[in-house]
Order: C-alpha cells, then sequence, then structure tokens
C-alpha cells in the first residue's frame, strides 16, 4: 500500500530553507529546489536578486527546454480536482498537483499556519494499524523564513485510521501571541459525506498545548458521489438539474415566453420563462490604500467563459469595469494573492487587506462583493485568496429579468381627464376633460369641473351700483346696500330723484360763492361753492423791509435790513447782519489787523505765504516790493513762483477754485474746523464752490512731510 502520494508546499505560501541552497551553473547561490522546475534556467529568473543559470553541462535537467516552442495562452493546471487547479489556464502545464487514492485509501489535506518560532515545530502523521510514520517534519526542519506562513499537504491515507502527533521543543507550542506574535495553527481536511467539498475534521483546541497536542484516532473512507441520470439538456421539459449522464430522457422541447397568467403579455402555451439572456453589470475593483495591488490579480468566470482578468496599478483608490454576465448562470470570482520574492505570505495578506471588489447592476443592486470589511471577524472579513487547502471562490447568480410586461389597467385616452400613460390595458371608465372652478364654496363653482382653471372667485357681496355713494368695485354679489345721499325735497333747488338718504340741511335754495372758511375770501352767505377762494399768504407786505412778501395778502411781522459781515471767522463778523457785506480777513500776523492789508487781498496772502518774514517780523520795504511785483502781474506766473518754492497753494482766501501747486506729487486733505474729513485728493486742485463759508485746514503730504494750513472759503 503506497503510504504517501504526494506533499505539496506552494511556492506562494512559503520560503526556502537557507538549508537547501546550493550553487548554479556560475557559482550564486541557489535553492535545490529549483531544478526541475520546467522552467528554461538560462537566466531569465533570479533568486535574492541574482540571475540562475542551470543550463550549463553540469545540470543536464533542462536542455533543450528552451527550444520547445510555446503554445500562446494561459498556461496552468486545468485539472478542477488538483490542489493547483488554476480557472483561467488555458493550456496545462503538467504540473497538476492531484493525488488519485488507491483503493482502501482516502484523501486528507494538511494546513499548518506557524507562528514567529518555526524551528520549534515538528509533526508526525502515523498510521494506527502498524504504528509506522506516513508523514512527518522534525524540529528544526522549517526555517526562520517560514514564520506565520501558512503551508498546505495532501496526502492518501489508509481506511484503518491515522493519528497525528504535532510537538514543540520548547514547550509552549505554537503560541507566538505570548510573546508579541501570532499564534499558529493546524488544521485537517477530508471531504465526507455528502460528498462535494473538503470539510474540517479535526483542528488544534489550544495554541498553547506545551509540548505536545494529539489529534486522537482518525477514521475516513473514500468519498464517491453516485451518478444520476436523466435529461441534461435544459431546453427540454424532461430537464434534470443534478442529472450527470444524459439517458436519452429529453423529448419535449420547452416553449418560450411570458408564463405568469398575470402579466399583460402572458402566453398560455409557454412552458418556460422567457429571460433576458445577457444584460450589463460594473465590476468595480478598489485599494482603499491607493498602493496598487502589485502581481496580486481579480478572475471573473462564468460557467467555462473567462470574462477577464483585472488589477489596478498604484495612485488609484477604484476602477470600473463594464462587464456582461449571463442570466442565471453561475457568476465565479477569484482572488490570486501574488506577492513579491521571497516575501513573507503574512505581510503579503497585511499589505492587500485594503483590497476589494463589488459587482452592480444597472440600478446598483449589489450581486456580489469580497474585501469591503477587510478587518472583520479578525481580518476575516478581508478579500480571501484563492488558494489551498480552502479554494474561496465568490459565487452569485446573476439575473437579467425576464420579458414578462405587467398588466396596468387604466384609461388609454390621452384626451380623457384620468388618462393613465402607463395602461397597457384599457379601463372604459374614461372622463373627458372639463376646465372650470371646482372649488364649491367659490363665487363661480362649476359642479361639472374636473380640471381647475384657476378661475375661482370668492363671494364678495356689496353695492354694485357706480353711482352709490358706497360703490364697491370688488362685489360680485349685490345686498341692496347703495346709499344716494342727497336732497330728497322736490321743491327744492337741489332735488335729487334717486337719493335714499337725506343729511340734515341737505336741501337748500343756491347761493353761489367760496364755502371754505379757511380761505382769504370764504363767504359765510354761500351754500354752493363757486371755485373761487383764494387760500390766506402770510408775509411781510412791506417792500422796504428784508423779509418783504410780494405774494402775501395778509401782513405779518416785517424784517429791517442789516447788513454786515455774516462770516463768524471772519474779524468784521456782525451778529446782528441778515445782509451779506464784505468780509476783512486777519492774516494774523504782527502789527493791527489790516495793517498794511487784510488777508482778502491775494498779494498780500501771496506774499506772507512765500516770505512768512513779512508776516511773523516785520513788513519791511522788500516785503512791500513783492506786494507791488505781484499787483503788477497779475497773472502771478507759477513758474517764477516754483523757482523759490516746492509748494504753492494760492488763492487764499477763495470762492471757489484752491490750487495746491508743487513740483513734486502731493496726497491732499481738507478738514473743517471740528475735524471732519471734508476731501480727499492728488490733484492740484480743490473745487470749494460748495462749501459753506468759514475756515478749513488743508493738510499736505509732501516729500514724506505732513504740513498744514489755514485755508478762508469766503
Amino acid at each position: 500500500m503506497k503510504k504517501i502520494l504526494f506533499a505539496l508546499l506552494f511556492s506562494s505560501l512559503a520560503c526556502y530553507s537557507q538549508d537547501s541552497l546550493f550553487v548554479d551553473c556560475y557559482g550564486t547561490p541557489s535553492p535545490e529546489n529549483w531544478l526541475g522546475d520546467g522552467y528554461c534556467d538560462d537566466g531569465s529568473y533570479s533568486w535574492g536578486g541574482n540571475p540562475i543559470y542551470f543550463d550549463c553541462e553540469e545540470f543536464g535537467y533542462d536542455l533543450g527546454d528552451c527550444e520547445i516552442p510555446m503554445e500562446e495562452g494561459v498556461y496552468g493546471c486545468t485539472d478542477p480536482e488538483a490542489v493547483n487547479y488554476n480557472p483561467l489556464a488555458e493550456i496545462d502545464n503538467g504540473g497538476c498537483a492531484n493525488v488519485a487514492c488507491e483503493d482502501g485509501e482516502a484523501k486528507m489535506l494538511f494546513e499548518i499556519t506557524l507562528d514567529q518560532y518555526p524551528s520549534e515545530t515538528g509533526w508526525i502523521l502515523t498510521d494506527i494499524s502498524n504504528g509506522q510514520p506516513i508523514a512527518s517534519v522534525s524540529a528544526g526542519e522549517y526555517s526562520y523564513e517560514q514564520s506565520n506562513t501558512t503551508i498546505p499537504y495532501q496526502f492518501c491515507v489508509p481506511e484503518t485510521g491515522v493519528e497525528l502527533i504535532l510537538s514543540d521543543i520548547y514547550g509552549d507550542g505554537m503560541a507566538g501571541s505570548l510573546w508579541g506574535g501570532i499564534d499558529g495553527n493546524f488544521i485537517i481536511l477530508a471531504d465526507l459525506e455528502p460528498c462535494g467539498s473538503p470539510d474540517i475534521i479535526w483542528e488544534l483546541p489550544d495554541a498553547n498545548f506545551g509540548g505536545a497536542a494529539y489529534s486522537g484516532p482518525i477514521w475516513l473512507e473514500n468519498c464517491e458521489v453516485p451518478i444520476e441520470y436523466g435529461c441534461t439538456d435544459n431546453s427540454y421539459i424532461e430537464f434534470n438539474p443534478t442529472a450527470q449522464v444524459d439517458d436519452g430522457s429529453c423529448e419535449s422541447l420547452h416553449t418560450l415566453g411570458c408564463i405568469n397568467w398575470t402579466s399583460f403579455n402572458y402566453n398560455p402555451e409557454a412552458t418556460l420563462n422567457e429571460i433576458i439572456p445577457v444584460c450589463d453589470y460594473t465590476l468595480i475593483i478598489e485599494d482603499d490604500a491607493a498602493d496598487g495591488w502589485g502581481d496580486s490579480y481579480l478572475a471573473v468566470t462564468q460557467e467555462d467563459s473567462i470574462i477577464g482578468v483585472y488589477t489596478i496599478g498604484p495612485g488609484e483608490y477604484f476602477q470600473e469595469f463594464n462587464i456582461q454576465l449571463e442570466t442565471d448562470k453561475a457568476v465565479n470570482v477569484y482572488y490570486f494573492e501574488v506577492g513579491g520574492l521571497q516575501q513573507p505570505q503574512a505581510e503579503v495578506e497585511f499589505q492587500t487587506m485594503h483590497n476589494s471588489f463589488e459587482i452592480i447592476n444597472s440600478n446598483d443592486v449589489l450581486l456580489i462583493q469580497g474585501g469591503v470589511f477587510p478587518f472583520a471577524n479578525n481580518g476575516a472579513g478581508a478579500l480571501q485568496a484563492f488558494e489551498p487547502p480552502f479554494w474561496h471562490v465568490y459565487s452569485a447568480m446573476p439575473y437579467c429579468g425576464d420579458y414578462c410586461i405587467p398588466t396596468i389597467v387604466g384609461c388609454m385616452d390621452e384626451e380623457a381627464f384620468n388618462y393613465n400613460i402607463e395602461a397597457n390595458t384599457d379601463s372604459d371608465d374614461c372622463t373627458p376633460v372639463v376646465e372650470g372652478c371646482t372649488n364649491d364654496l367659490a363665487f363661480n363653482y362649476n359642479p361639472s369641473a374636473n380640471i381647475d382653471d384657476n378661475s375661482c372667485e370668492s363671494y364678495v357681496y356689496g353695492c354694485m351700483d357706480s353711482l352709490a355713494w358706497n360703490y364697491n368695485f370688488l362685489a360680485n354679489s349685490a345686498d341692496e346696500s347703495c346709499l344716494y345721499f342727497g336732497c330728497m325735497d322736490p321743491l327744492a333747488d337741489n332735488y335729487d330723484p334717486i337719493a335714499n338718504v337725506e343729511l340734515e340741511g341737505a336741501c337748500f335754495t343756491t347761493v353761489l360763492g367760496c364755502t371754505d372758511p379757511e380761505a382769504f375770501n370764504y363767504n359765510e352767505d354761500a351754500n354752493t361753492e363757486d371755485f373761487s377762494c383764494i387760500p390766506f399768504i402770510y408775509g411781510c407786505m412791506d417792500s422796504t423791509a428784508f423779509n418783504y412778501n410780494p405774494l402775501a395778502n395778509t401782513d405779518d411781522e416785517c424784517i429791517l435790513i442789516v447788513e454786515g459781515c455774516m462770516d463768524v471767522n471772519a474779524y468784521n463778523y456782525d451778529v446782528f447782519a441778515n445782509t451779506e457785506a464784505e468780509c476783512l480777513y486777519d492774516a494774523g500776523c504782527v502789527g493791527e489787523p489790516g495793517e498794511p492789508y487784510w488777508l482778502n487781498d491775494t498779494c498780500y496772502a501771496w506774499v506772507i505765504m512765500i516770505d512768512p518774514y513779512c508776516c511773523n517780523n516785520e513788513w519791511d520795504t522788500k516785503c512791500q516790493e513783492l506786494y507791488w511785483s505781484c499787483e503788477g502781474d497779475s497773472g502771478l506766473d507759477i513758474e517764477d513762483l516754483l523757482q523759490n518754492n516746492a509748494l504753492i497753494v494760492y488763492p487764499n482766501p477763495t470762492e471757489s477754485i484752491l490750487n495746491v501747486i508743487s513740483k513734486d506729487g502731493i496726497e491732499v486733505k481738507l478738514f473743517d474746523v471740528i475735524g471732519n474729513l471734508i476731501v480727499t485728493t492728488t490733484e492740484n486742485q480743490i473745487d470749494m464752490s460748495k462749501l459753506s463759508k468759514g475756515t478749513y485746514i488743508i493738510n499736505i503730504k509732501y516729500r514724506g512731510e505732513i504740513i498744514n494750513k489755514k485755508v478762508i472759503k469766503r
């Protein structure tokens, strides 16, 4: 009896031990396990960053490999029963790792997950019928590079029974968490009745098992699936979905159509509901870290068809792909978790924990998803890799709908009031459209209307005669409330035949005149207005008075004319003046006011501005000569003035325009005497014509300095 048929360590799950290294054709350290792997080892592959060469005379393993022409397609194991079956493979590479057990034997799978101290762990699988080992690993065979990795094994074991003995030479089992790491585990699987997929028949109960753990006797029987015969063609009524072998019982072809009797297009002859065969779905692959999936990828298949292979590069958080799926055919999603060279599997799983996918239909209804809750259940919610021994497959059944049309009963007349645009079956109850006021409380309510046209009017009661005193133009319902005031005596001059209300004294004999007692020409005897009333106009009727009013017809107080200076800032200000006379302004210089001139004199103002000595010290001969030169040149040549002065402000006092002339740029602000800002400008003129008379302060920013001057507006 064959004791052990196969033991397979996948390179994607385990690292080579340093003990297995030797040298290639050129002395490069290489793993012995590489030999005979089917590759053309002519430097196209590397180990530890160095190219590997086994195509020399010393190694005859791969002679001729490079000359074999390779077929185009995806290579891999194409046997679904093999432990390394690749659903994407199109060409078998001859490397299927499958165990076909002999009679009296059953298939058993191991999955050992090492902690961070792998060299302490060993195990032996014993045939309990004779006590001989079937397979074993001694302490020290697992290397440090295999820390926290998961290694699968596959065996054929005798049905007479086996027992596993798991050992740890340190005495702390595989409890790596005791030392800040991750616990290890050991799982035994086999295919039990009902046959189909591996079942867990023993799992390490406690990682801290001390020096040894025992599975106890395990008896297995080879699981055989019984063959079921029947019609295997689903286009026939006799189709048996569980049949494996066709027995020729297919006789009656299905008639496709809508078999839902409540539908609008129900077909009583149909035997099979006609479904929409293909529809669009969206595959969304995500990378929450945006660092790319690396060498990992996702494959989507439907029955024997490969829909596509998908991955995402760095810099993208998600990508969407449009895929077409057939209805009622299972879609399978495989996640191939591929790490870099010599990268521990635990690190690969952690780095790719943020990978996920979703498949949704055109209505955003989720069909299937994986990895969207990566940290759920201690990481079990992450995207699960398609790898032994569990071979995780995400599967779902797409449905594109059928061709049945729901029956919708309703009025199908587009002109009708109750027309139903969605109806496909007439209800024979169409109602014609009648527009009008549908509010039964409205004045113009139309009981026949079924469409309100916004014409409803409220009842408004009142007098509807426009000749009445109390005519209400808003009324739409008369209430006999009209009032007509007037003389009801037919002998009176003003008799009104339509009057229904007579006021006291309403009847009279006509006397024309002004009937307004507030008027200048009021006639107390008049009873009929002749529109001759003249209003009272009060005012001074003395033409020599200050406040004479030529329109007045009723005299009131007159005020005498008092001429004088009315500017409070002037030297000769007259508090009693009511008529403007010439004002005199003191320059504030030495001597008595007005000596030798008043500030009103433009030439005087100019002299004391350009030569402050004439103001602050004395008015000497030079000052007088400057004054006469000004009188002789009434045009005031500004260019001449600027030859000796950097800044000129004139005329001061002024009645309108104040000039501010300089050789360089200026910024000017004008304030009143209480500090209110009146004008800000960078121009050379300020229009003061609309300002009140009085004193103002001009603030000039010139060459970084501030110059303040007093300006008189007259």
